[in-house]
Formats: C-alpha cells, structure tokens, sequence
C-alpha cells in the first residue's frame, strides 16, 4: 500500500438536513432522482466550481466528504476555498436549489493511500469535522468551523462569531467552534441594519470571552457577567430579526444549570456527553420543568418562555454581602430576581423571617397593597446576582404585571 507524507489539509463534511422526513414517502425511483440532483448540485460547486477540492467523495446516500490541500502558491488559503464552497453551497440553499445541508470544517493533517487502485485520505480530522457538523442543528446553525479556518477568513473577518469551546464526546481536548452571522444567514434579512448586526457580534463574542474565559486577554470565566453579555446579544439579535439566537440560549441553560465553572472549565468547556449536542439528564430534566409549565398554563409558557422580548426589561445587578437592598418604609423602586447567593428578610423587630434564594422574585408585594410601601428589610446574606426591573418599567408589559400580582396574591393567602 502507497501513502503519501503528512499534508495540511481543511475537511469539509457535509449532510442533508431531515434527509430521513423528506424521503420517508417517496418510492425507490424518487430517492434515486432526489439525490442524484443533490449529488450534482454538490460535485459542481465542489469539484468544478471556483475553489476547487483536491479530493470528493459521498457516502450514505446524502452525505460528503471533501479535501481542500495547498497545492499552488497562486491558490488562496485551503480553509478559504473550504469556506467559500461552503458559502456558495448555502447560497444555493437560500435559491432553494439544494435541500437545507449542515456544513462542518476542520483543518488538520492527513495521508492519502492508494488502496486497490482506488485513492483514500486519512486523518482524525475528518472525525473533528464530523462532530462540528452533528453540533449544527444543537446550535441552529448551517455551518461550524474550528479557529484555524475561522480565522483565515479576511473577508468575511467581522462576520466571524464564537459559538463557544466545546469538549464533545470522545474528544481528549477541547474545539473552539466559530459560525457566521451575515445577511442571508441565520434568519439575517438581507438588508440588516450593519451597525446593528456588528453590534450583535461583537457582545456575542465578548460573552463567550465572559463565558469561557480567554488565556490571552488575562480574562477568567465570570458566568454572571456572560448571563448579561449574552442576554444583551440575544435581544440585540432579535431585533436584527424577529427570532431567538438559539445559541445563546443553549449556553444560558448551561449557566443556568451551573451557578459558577467548574474547575477544569477553562481548559475543557462545555463537554457534551453526546456527539449531537444532546443535553445531559440533568438538562433534560430542566427541559421537562418547561414542559410541565406549558401543560399546567399554556399562557404564561408562551408569554415567558417561547416569547423573550420581556427580558430586556431586567437589569443586571450586583450586592455586596451586607448590602441592603431596600428597607421597611421604603416606596417600591420595582422587583428583584436571584440568579445566584442568599438574602435574610426582616421583619419590624429585625428578625430574620425568611431566606431568599436563587430562584427567589421579591419586592412585589408592594405594588399590590393599599399602602404601597415595603413591609420588610431584605439584606445580603452573601453577595448577590439579580435581575430587577423597575415598577415603571413592568407596567409597560401587562404580563409581568400580571405574574408578579399572582405571585403577591400567592403569598399574602399563604402568610
């Protein structure tokens, strides 16, 4: 068997989208129809188009493998022409004249073997690919890359956005994983507002600094400082375009799953204990809290969790152990929200009566009595993550009103 020496090389992997859905009714000619036209579509961007592979081959009906290698000092960079195949491929995809693929890119080494007169390449890179490609749909994405191609791209270099560093199943070391966010893709309107959409990647890309840290900018992982960052992101990109960043979302179920990194976080990142993306039991029982929500009131699982837009409301805010955040007497200012540490409740003879938590809303219980003022002293207990939104505020969205005099209904039948 010949093999050649080690080469650089960029993989890139791909497969159809709902490939199982689309030919679940369809007859053995129509299969056969279906993918010889996608195969064909793929063959002439890749191996004919402009940047063109040095190798190509599919497997398993809708999936394929492609080589980008230097060979040529005249050529752009490997993982360019990787990249851009995988751009004009999801330009065609936006025509509808390919099925919705996921892309997956990898720069590594591999060997080509000559086995039975047939030419193969080699290398874990192909593997590393194939996990980026499986994390797309985890991450709603049409396209993953690790740093090497990510940063190779100078044209498309402000559109560059860190998804985060991943661990995924079988993996000894973590993969910083990047996508692009520009018009034509991820629900960006062709005509997005620039300044607006560079905004977005910018906060998007400081919270996963905040998130994971980052060994070169002496930053260390501050999980309530990403929480804001990524909250700020999430809306910013809304705005862009009517929809939830799926992605930034995924890392906020994971900070809220894990008040503070672990201790090999900066070095290993989220782990993925499957090769999708698919959360751990711990997740999924996070998950099936949402959905004992809906079941129980269909109304308020639309209005806070499939809606968002009531997010921008809360403010972040940070006490110090001791701080007071308000006192008997005082006129409510709005409500508190603990995401991570404990306050003590005082009572007129300052005694502790309660003990708030995270998860804890206070401070409503002032608007909805004839007073309206606070009948208890809340104090630090340890030092404090809140979201607060003011009273002015919650009155401009009539269901956060409506929760918050729930709530306070709640309390004042069980006190």
């Amino acid at each position: 068997m010949e093999t050649t020496p080690e080469k650089n090389a960029t993989i890139l992997l791909s497969d159809m989208i709902g490939f199982t859905q689309k030919t679940f009714k369809m007859g053995p000619k129509e299969i056969l129809t279906f993918l010889i036209d996608y195969r064909q579509h793929f063959k002439n961007t890749i191996m004919h188009g402009k940047y063109k592979a040095q190798y190509f081959e599919h497997s398993s009906g809708d999936a394929s493998a492609s080589v980008f290698e230097e060979y040529s000092l005249e050529e752009e960079n490997r993982s360019i022409r990787a990249y851009k195949t995988a751009m004009s491929l999801i330009e065609k995809m936006g025509k509808n004249e390919i099925a919705p693929t996921r892309f997956g890119l990898y720069s590594g080494k591999v060997i080509e073997a000559n086995i039975e007169n047939e030419s193969f390449r080699f290398g874990n890179c192909f593997s590393a690919a194939s996990r980026l490609r499986e994390l797309c749909d985890y991450f709603d994405t049409p396209l993953l890359m690790d740093r090497k191609v990510a940063f190779s791209q100078k044209n498309d270099r402000e559109y560059v956005t860190a998804i985060g560093k991943i661990t995924p199943k079988s993996f000894e070391h973590p993969v910083h994983i990047f996508t692009i966010y520009k018009p034509g893709i991820h629900k960006i309107p062709i005509n997005a507002n620039k300044d607006k959409l560079a905004e977005f990647i910018k906060v998007k890309n400081q919270s996963i600094d905040c998130f994971h840290g980052n060994k070169t900018k002496n930053v260390k992982p501050n999980f309530s400082n990403a929480r804001k960052k990524f909250y700020q992101a999430s809306i910013l990109f809304e705005e862009i375009t009517g929809y939830s960043d799926l992605a930034s979302k995924k890392i906020l179920e994971f900070i809220e799953e894990n008040s503070a990194p672990a201790v090999k976080f900066m070095a290993e990142g989220i782990k993925l204990e499957n090769k999708d993306g698919r959360p751990s039991t711990k997740i999924n029982l996070y998950r099936f809290g949402r959905e004992l929500l809906r079941a129980l009131d269909t109304d308020l699982y639309k209005n806070f969790v499939l809606e968002t837009r009531w997010q921008k409301w809360f403010k972040f805010q940070w006490k110090k152990q001791g701080e007071t955040i308000f006192q008997i007497g005082d006129k409510p200012n709005g409500v508190y929200f603990i995401t991570n540490g404990k306050a003590d409740v005082f009572n007129w003879g300052n005694k502790v009566i309660a003990q708030l938590n995270e998860g804890s809303v206070f401070g409503e219980m002032a608007y909805f009595t004839e007073e309206k003022v606070r009948n208890v002293t809340v104090v630090a207990n340890t030092d404090l993550e809140l979201y607060f939104i003011s009273g002015e505020d919650f009155n401009k969205y009539p269901e956060i009103k409506n929760l918050f005099e729930r709530i306070a209904k709640y309390r004042a039948l069980n006190n």
